[in-house]
């Protein structure tokens, strides 16, 4: 009782070089949606400032995001008063983003207002 089979004979493929537009990166979107979850941690930064010391500012946060979805640079560009950028970035560093395929850049403005 035994079964024959015809097998085709075997090939090898060479490797195919990735086509760099199906890389996946961190969405905008994505990326937002992480901020708005998470600005709780700007809004702290910016209340441990006196109310007197609080001047409606506005920032650029920079931020580096490898593929396991961490932070691993995490920056504020603008004019904000003494600390709270550093307050800021160091907050960002701990944010956790959805996973991709490569390290993403991600620019997100953020203003501060004493309202």
């Amino acid at each position: 009782m035994s079964e024959s089979f015809d097998l085709k004979g075997r090939t090898t493929s060479k490797p195919r070089d990735v086509d760099p537009t199906l890389v996946r990166n961190v969405t905008e979107n994505q990326a937002s949606r992480v901020i708005k979850e998470r600005i709780a941690d700007v809004e702290y930064c910016w209340l441990k400032l006196p109310s007197g010391k609080r001047p409606t500012s506005a920032a650029l946060l920079k931020l580096t995001i490898e593929p396991t979805g961490g932070v691993s640079f995490a920056r504020i560009e603008g004019e904000l008063p003494a600390g709270v950028g550093k307050c800021i970035t160091t907050a960002a560093s701990r944010w956790n983003f959805p996973v991709s395929d490569a390290r993403s850049e991600i620019e997100h403005g953020i203003t501060l207002t004493t309202r």
